[in-house]
């Protein structure tokens, strides 16, 4: 037993009908492909925003422990090396907590929920805590990390912190991921 679909035309001229009979199935069957792949596509998405959410609350919660246990050992009695071992813990695990934000940033971009937070910031202190938490992976590869501030640029900025945080973390590993030699200068 086999449905075939039919589009039925009919027209009134002198006297007489016309009528044309055409078969659609194709276009029907395609119809629905559409609509069942338009309906995978939308689940799929759902699915990845939900194991998008969970996972990246899931990374979140052990590396901000890293960051946390990082800073009560800083509080104890260590060595210079130990020290170093710390600002290697430190560095990467703030690293890889912005990677984690970088994941969940571009689902909120995907879902259409992503937002800009401005309010009056210290720019100073945004550029600085980057520049140092990234100098110590310059100094481990031996490149000269400058920073140079003109006088001219205002202390507090309307801002969003954490997106200039990541750019600027972004942009300067990147540059002294791929600089061989010489200097990163922001």
């Amino acid at each position: 037993k086999r449905v075939i679909w039919v589009e039925c035309r009919a027209a009134y001229r002198n006297k007489t009908i016309f009528i044309n009979i055409s078969d659609i199935s194709p276009q029907k069957s395609y119809q629905e492909q559409l609509i069942k792949s338009k309906e995978n596509a939308e689940y799929s998405k759902k699915v990845k925003e939900t194991f998008l959410a969970n996972m990246s609350h899931e990374l979140r919660t052990p590396v901000n422990g890293i960051i946390g246990i990082t800073s009560l050992l800083r509080k104890t009695d260590l060595t210079d090396q130990q020290v170093g071992m710390l600002d290697l813990l430190d560095t990467s695990s703030k690293s890889l907590l912005g990677v984690i934000n970088d994941v969940l940033d571009i689902s909120k971009i995907e879902a259409g929920k992503f937002s800009i937070i401005r309010a009056a910031n210290n720019v100073y202190d945004i550029v600085n805590s980057v520049f140092n938490l990234l100098k110590f992976k310059a100094d481990e590869n031996n490149i000269e990390f400058l920073l140079d501030i003109e006088d001219e640029v205002p202390e507090y900025l309307m801002v969003d912190s954490l997106r200039l945080n990541q750019i600027l973390m972004n942009l300067l590993s990147n540059a002294l991921k791929f600089t061989e030699r010489g200097y990163v200068k922001l």
